[in-house]
């Protein structure tokens, strides 16, 4: 198995363990809206305006040059929104989706700029997960979750680290 299908292996794992998923009926949370959230949809927006503003600016250059500038350009995205952990990973779904990125067969992603999406939101994913997905430092900050403490940057998203 090749490391793309394990960490896309790992990120639907992550997905699916919600805690609506891992309670008794008599806990399950109300059933969350089809609808995303008004958060949500604004930084889904400005992720593939961004992505499509740097796969305009780099045509031409070899693909893993595009894929880099891709990320980049959503790296600065999220940081400038400062937006929640939680509300980062599912704008980064769902411009994926919208996207229509697929990792086909051949372990090729269905066009330009995905890879550079994906990129971002197993980083993302991988931060969520704390400490110990990211080498025992990093972890973004959640719900109730402090930042890490390290001297040096960690795994978090936002400026300055």
């Amino acid at each position: 198995m090749t490391m793309k299908h394990t960490c896309l292996f790992a990120i639907v794992a992550f997905c699916l363990a919600t805690p609506a998923a891992t309670s008794t009926p008599a806990q399950q949370a109300p059933a969350p809206s089809d609808q995303p959230s008004p958060e949500v949809e604004a930084l889904t927006a400005r992720i593939r305006a961004a992505m499509a503003a740097a796969i305009e600016n780099n045509r031409g250059r070899d693909s893993s040059e595009i894929e880099l500038a891709v990320s980049q350009a959503v790296e600065d995205v999220i940081s400038a929104s400062g937006a929640d952990p939680m509300v980062v990973q599912a704008a980064l779904r769902l411009a994926m989706a919208r996207e229509h990125c697929l990792l086909r067969d051949d372990q090729t992603w269905s066009h330009v700029g995905c890879e550079g999406l994906n990129r971002v939101s197993m980083a993302v994913g991988a931060g969520l997960q704390g400490p110990g997905a990211t080498g025992g430092n990093g972890g973004i900050a959640g719900p109730g979750v402090p930042p890490p403490t390290s001297g040096g940057g960690g795994s978090d998203y936002r400026r300055g680290n």
